[in-house]
């Protein structure tokens, strides 16, 4: 919601709340991800687990739908 409205604004003011107010919403959804993520998952898997819940937060950015993956010849 925040980089709609930055993207749409043509006000510096506004582009600079909505960012400053993104990074914390972020920083909190991490916080709370991290403590579920770690609470769900045995000691010895934990690193494993955090691995994977960061991965699925970059791909989560993508823009565009997944691509069906194509085999690449060794």
């Amino acid at each position: 919601m925040t980089h709609t409205v930055g993207a749409l604004t043509s006000d510096y003011g506004v582009l600079f709340a909505t960012r400053v107010v993104g990074a914390f919403v972020y920083a909190g959804f991490w916080a709370v991800a991290a403590a579920t993520t770690v609470s769900l998952v045995p000691a010895t898997a934990r690193g494993k687990a955090m691995g994977i819940v960061a991965v699925g937060q970059g791909r989560s950015r993508a823009a565009a739908p997944a691509k069906e993956r194509t085999k690449v010849a060794v």
